[in-house]
């Protein structure tokens, strides 16, 4: 799995957010599942980024599909 620098966090999580917006529910549970799967490897290796990123917008998600 590929970990991108501190700049990019913030991109990535945009260009995601968009893609999750446009899908439907199922793949909207995929790009979660793939989110915390980043969150989950990231944390591993003591690196923060995603899992702040992820944190609020995981609850806006989780909200919209439910």
């Amino acid at each position: 799995m590929m970990f991108f620098r501190n700049e990019s966090v913030e991109r990535i999580l945009e260009i995601w957010k968009n893609q999750f917006d446009c899908a439907g529910l199922e793949k909207k549970m995929l790009f979660i599942y793939v989110a915390n799967e980043v969150v989950l490897q990231s944390s591993k290796k003591a690196k923060f980024e995603f899992v702040r990123a992820f944190g609020d917008v995981f609850v806006d998600c989780f909200n919209d599909i439910l």
